[in-house]
Formats: structure tokens, C-alpha cells, sequence
């Protein structure tokens, strides 16, 4: 009758909201997996070798696991700067080091997702321009302003005259790298001081879920089979 008819429609939209669940779960995971290897290979090819780019991967997990940050934000925070810090004369270790400081920072000016990647890209930019001025020196400011401070104490002025220091040039690529490195023990206490929110305890989940399904895939090369089964599949 009608009840048998409404169950039986009841438990086909279940199905297909269960296909649905597993379809979103699997692409995912798919991401995950994707987002992981490509992280590793660019890391590994920025410090020019595998072992080196696993280590250098551990050390980026730990240090986003401290700062309740993206991995992944975090692992561009550090490629984006590679170059720029390694011309500075820096080594793969005292670039890690700016990473972190930075990450530290961040979390003690309270900038968090979007706010904290304007900061990123506004430092990265800065560092390949080789200095800091106009709009990204303002974005620093606006949403870093524990980078800004530092900034200031370096160069032995006021936050209010970094944009007349900026105008000038002097906030330069060393200038950035001493006044976040050179403070990263202070910084570590500063940002272990600022209470967890929920927001981060999410982002840790994501960052530990990214870590387990890449290593795993890694291991198995579960993705690798999967894209090769679908390339074969588009190709016939």
C-alpha cells in the first residue's frame, strides 16, 4: 500500500544520499592524497633531495601542529620563501626556522585562514622584491601586527614610521628574516601563551587527516593505481 511505497522511497533516497556520502568521502581523500604529493615533490625539489625533503616535511608538520596552523599553508609559507632566504645565504635550517617564527607570529596577532595567508603572501612578495613597501607593508601591518611590531623593534622605530621606512626602502629581505628568526624562541612563547580555539582544533584534524592518507598512499600508491585505472578507462 502507500506506507510500503513511502518506505520504499524513504530507503532509496537514503541509498542515494549514502552514494553520495561515499562519492564526497572518496574525492576527499583523492585531494588528500593529491595535495600531500604534490607538497612532498615541491619540498623535495626545493632542497634538492628525498631524504632531505621527508625531513624537511616533518620538521613543517611539527612546527603547523604547534602553531595550530594549515600544513598545507604552512608548507607554501616555506616554498614561496626558499629562494629569497637561500640567497640571502640562508640554509635549509634557518629557513625552517623563519617559517616557524612566522607561523608564531601569526598566532599571537590572532590571524587566522585568510588573514594569515595575506600576511604570508605579502612577506613572500616582499622577499622576492627583495623589500617591504606600499600595499604589502599595509597588509602586514593591518592583519600582522606582531610581524609589524618586530619589524618596528628592529629597525628601532615606531610601527607609525614603518610606512615612511618602507617608502625608502629599507625594510629589506635580511631586515625581515632577523626581526622573525632572531625572535623565534620568544615567539614560541608568546604563541604556546594564546589559547586553542575550535577553529584550530579543526585545522589539526585536517592537518593529521592529510598526513595519515598521504603517507598512506605513499606507501601503497593507492591514488597512482586509481589515476592509471582512469587514464586507461578515458583512453578506451
Amino acid at each position: 500500500g502507500k506506507a510500503e511505497k513511502s518506505v520504499s522511497s524513504f530507503n532509496k533516497v537514503l541509498g542515494a544520499l549514502g552514494a553520495v556520502g561515499l562519492a564526497l568521502a572518496t574525492s576527499r581523500l583523492i585531494k588528500y592524497a593529491d595535495t600531500w604529493s604534490e607538497l612532498q615533490s615541491r619540498v623535495t625539489l626545493a632542497t634538492g633531495g628525498q631524504e632531505v625533503g621527508v625531513k624537511v616535511m616533518e620538521r613543517l608538520s611539527t612546527m603547523a601542529r604547534r602553531t595550530y596552523s594549515s600544513l598545507e599553508q604552512t608548507a607554501e609559507s616555506y616554498l614561496n620563501n626558499a629562494t629569497a632566504l637561500r640567497e640571502l645565504g640562508l640554509s635549509i635550517e634557518q629557513s625552517l626556522n623563519f617559517t616557524e617564527a612566522l607561523n608564531n607570529a601569526l598566532v599571537v596577532s590572532s590571524a587566522r585562514g585568510q588573514r594569515a595567508a595575506s600576511v604570508q603572501d605579502a612577506l613572500s612578495k616582499a622577499m622576492a622584491l627583495g623589500t617591504l613597501s606600499g600595499v604589502n607593508l599595509n597588509t602586514v601591518i593591518q592583519n600582522g601586527g606582531r610581524v609589524a611590531e618586530l619589524l618596528a623593534s628592529e629597525l628601532g622605530v615606531t610601527v607609525n614610521k614603518l610606512r615612511e621606512l618602507g617608502s625608502s626602502g629599507v625594510i629589506t629581505g635580511e631586515i625581515i628574516q632577523r626581526a622573525l628568526a632572531g625572535n623565534l624562541e620568544l615567539l614560541r612563547k608568546e604563541a604556546d601563551s594564546m589559547p586553542a580555539t575550535v577553529g584550530d582544533a579543526f585545522t589539526l584534524l585536517q592537518n593529521g587527516a592529510l598526513r595519515l592518507v598521504g603517507g598512506l598512499d605513499q606507501a601503497i600508491g593507492a591514488s597512482s593505481n586509481l589515476a592509471q585505472a582512469i587514464i586507461v578507462l578515458a583512453d578506451n
